[in-house]
C-alpha cells in the first residue's frame, strides 16, 4: 500500500490522506476516493472539476498511480485543484458565431 497526501488551497488548509494500491488504482479512482473524504463544511465539487497535479503535470484519469512512479510503501504528496464548472448554456453561447463567439468555419481569401 502507498499513502497519497493531497494538498491544495481548495482544501481550506487541510489535507486528505489516502492509502491505496499503486498498481491498480487510477487517478480517476483517486479523485472519487478524495471526494468521499472531502472536508466537512466545504462545497463538494464533482470529480470532473478535480485536477491532480504530480511532478508538475496534471494526471490523466486513466493512468494508474504506478505510471507516475509512485513508490510502494512510501508517502507521496500531490496537489489537488478544483476548477470552476462552466454552465452548459455559457459554453453553447460562446461557440455561437452570431453571438460574437468562435466559428469552426474557415474563411481564407487568396488573391
Amino acid at each position: 500500500m502507498t499513502t497519497i497526501r493531497l494538498l491544495g488551497p481548495d482544501l481550506g488548509g487541510r489535507e486528505l490522506s489516502l492509502s491505496l494500491e499503486r498498481t491498480t488504482i487510477t487517478f480517476g479512482e483517486l479523485k472519487e476516493r478524495a471526494l468521499a473524504q472531502w472536508p466537512e463544511g466545504m462545497d463538494k465539487p464533482v470529480a470532473a472539476q478535480l485536477r491532480i497535479i504530480s511532478r508538475g503535470m496534471e494526471m490523466s484519469n486513466e493512468k494508474v498511480l504506478a505510471d507516475n512512479k509512485v513508490a510502494e510503501g512510501e508517502t507521496t504528496a500531490m496537489h489537488v485543484v478544483v476548477r470552476a464548472q462552466v454552465p452548459k448554456a455559457a459554453e453553447a453561447s460562446s461557440a455561437d458565431p452570431e453571438k460574437g463567439g468562435f466559428s469552426n468555419r474557415c474563411s481564407c481569401i487568396v488573391s
